[in-house]
């Protein structure tokens, strides 16, 4: 007979879960303001370098405090070195100050990862039809993109490097914890299978990107769900947020060089 007790939660659960209401709140805060200001993009500099830096170290907490389980929220060795990688980027080309304050994170990271604290285990998916999933959430992008006539080349090489920052992998890392990470987690430890888990990410994504409705409602009703559903199913049969990551970035990557 299986057993439905209901055990306490861990203090290591109880962090976590405070770590995520951070992270979700910082992220929120992003589509109210957007909400409230239609007329502007993005949101002030001092708020994307806050939350940026604030958010790096976040995550980084939540690794190190689940440091004996990471696969449980998802998380494997590659997607450690996407993060160590990326934050290292960020910290050379931050303002000075800021820069070494994230890179001090970056630092510490670093450390916990070579030292072997963390425990990985592992996990062989099929590759092929990761890369299939993959594949099929960025066929719409990569017609858009074709099609704009916009290839990268030596005369616009300068405008592709801005675009790949403009498309910004610290807050698709963000959003990749939060959503298929964190919250994955939490709703698969309160017994729920992972079909539902994927459309409930999916939707707690789809809502918190509210402030396309007015932008973009072509994107709010077909883009955004599309995209939740595909990087949810992507973390599904690949158990981590490494592969989608990678197709998160590279779907906005070809977005912003469409555009």
């Amino acid at each position: 007979m299986e057993d439905k007790t209901t055990h306490p939660m861990s203090n290591t659960s109880r962090i976590t879960f405070f770590l995520f209401l951070l992270l979700l709140i910082g992220r929120i805060s992003e589509t109210l303001y957007l909400l409230w200001n239609p007329e502007v993009v993005s949101v002030p500099r001092w708020w994307y370098f806050s939350y940026l830096i604030a958010g790096y170290f976040l995550v980084s907490a939540v690794i190190y405090a689940n440091r004996g389980d990471l696969r449980s929220l998802n998380i494997d060795r590659n997607f450690i070195y996407i993060f160590i990688f990326t934050g290292l980027v960020y910290a050379l080309v931050f303002p000075a100050g800021l820069g070494v304050i994230l890179g001090l994170c970056v630092i510490f990271d670093f450390v916990v990862f070579v030292s072997g604290s963390l425990n990985f285990e592992e996990y062989s998916p099929n590759y092929w039809q990761i890369l299939i999933f993959m594949l099929v959430c960025l066929v719409p992008d990569l017609l858009t993109f074709m099609s704009s006539g916009k290839y990268p080349n030596a005369q616009n090489l300068a405008a592709t490097l801005t675009a790949m920052y403009v498309a910004n992998p610290a807050l698709v890392i963000f959003e990749e914890i939060i959503y298929r990470g964190m919250l994955w987690s939490f709703l698969k430890k309160a017994g729920m299978t992972e079909p539902v888990i994927l459309v409930a990410q999916a939707a707690a994504f789809w809502i918190t990107h509210v402030n396309y409705y007015l932008r973009d409602p072509l994107g709010f009703w077909l883009t955004v769900p599309f995209g939740a559903i595909m990087f949810g199913l992507i973390v599904w049969r690949s158990k981590t947020v490494t592969f989608s990551t990678i197709t998160h970035y590279l779907y906005d990557l070809l977005l912003v060089l469409s555009h």
